[in-house]
């Protein structure tokens, strides 16, 4: 389950590099077109990726709570990673 938890914080994290605001938080420069939708890509394919090691972790509709338990916790995580990058 702890996989699946760092596999959901590295899909959000990627989601928000792929859009413009955040990116520019980060790096200067807003992100090309083609990095964006690879970060997007990237970020779904981590998303199932996550989901799919709790399905198998613990089975289907348990696979799925825990799933979405971790995915608030990860969206906690990166959000306030955002708002420390943000202050600094």
């Amino acid at each position: 389950m702890i996989t699946a938890f760092l596999l959901a914080c590295a899909a959000l994290s990627l989601l928000c590099l792929a859009m413009e605001k955040y990116h520019r938080q980060i790096w200067p420069r807003p992100p090309s077109r083609a990095t964006s939708a690879a970060l997007r890509a990237c970020g779904i394919l981590l998303l199932c990726l996550s989901l799919w090691t709790n399905q198998r972790v613990a089975g289907g509709s348990i696979g799925l709570a825990a799933w979405l338990a971790e995915l608030t916790l990860a969206m906690l995580l990166v959000m306030l990673a955002l708002v420390m990058v943000r202050r600094r």
